[in-house]
């Protein structure tokens, strides 16, 4: 059974500050949720975590699927079941 919390990779102060170099990777992210958001390395689009597939929504409009090895400067994720409450750590 996967845990109800939610996993935060660094926190929205630190990419305000300008810091958008990767804390983990997709792949580390996903071990921790199906659904999420969060962006990427140096904010090079906004990340769209669905269905346990992490997309990159780019500038241009366009989406697709993000690499595993791909950074993360900042994101939230979670395991999303129905009739469950999250806890935060």
């Amino acid at each position: 059974m996967k845990s109800n919390k939610l996993y935060q990779a660094s926190t929205l102060q630190a990419l305000a500050l300008g810091y958008t170099k990767p804390v983990v990777t997709v792949r580390k992210l996903l071990e921790h949720g199906d659904t999420g958001l969060g962006t990427f390395e140096h904010v090079d689009g906004e990340m769209i975590i669905l269905d346990g597939v992490c997309y990159q929504a780019k500038n241009d409009g366009s989406i697709v699927q993000s690499e595993d090895a791909a950074g993360v400067p900042f994101a939230v994720s979670g395991f999303v079941r129905g009739g469950r409450a999250f806890e935060i750590d």
